[in-house]
């Protein structure tokens, strides 16, 4: 079977519309048997049936799942300048110490920088993002997972 993800890309009404993806729907002609699953966590109804039509999906199961995540809790917090940032994050961490989080960066530059801090002041903490090898991501996934580290560092 084929995977496709971020599959809102395929509809005009995508808010991240490429039409590149729209030749995947050769896919489907060319592999006719073939199963084809297609993954969004963001697709409108209106998107969801595009994604159907563009790839030819014919009458597919459609599973649809919530944003209502009652064991997650999202936080965002405006960001100090200079120094004071990395001892903002500091703070945060040491009053949440044992628990895991993701803390989310711009560059992957940045994620090397801040997991590098973090274990240098004994934070358990792996990077996560496109430019590490594949199993070595999967491996830092794995350990978070599994709670063998207690926080990731990702783009």
């Amino acid at each position: 079977f084929f995977a496709i993800d971020e599959a809102h890309c395929i509809s005009h009404w995508g808010h991240d519309f490429r039409p590149e993806y729209r030749a995947l729907r050769m896919l489907k002609e060319r592999f006719p048997r073939a199963g084809v699953h297609a993954y969004t966590a963001t697709a409108t109804p209106r998107v969801r049936d595009d994604i159907v039509s563009e790839l030819a999906l014919g009458d597919p199961s459609v599973l649809v799942g919530t944003f209502d995540r009652p064991n997650l809790l999202y936080r965002v917090h405006v960001r100090e300048r200079g120094a004071a940032r990395f001892a903002q994050l500091e703070e945060t961490l040491a009053r949440h110490r044992g628990e895991t989080g993701i803390i989310y960066c711009i560059t992957r530059k940045e994620v090397e920088s801040v997991c590098a801090a973090l274990k240098k002041r004994r934070f358990r903490a792996l990077p996560y993002h496109a430019g590490l090898d594949d199993d070595v991501r999967h491996r830092n996934q794995d350990a978070f997972s599994n709670d063998e580290v207690e926080i990731i560092v990702a783009t």
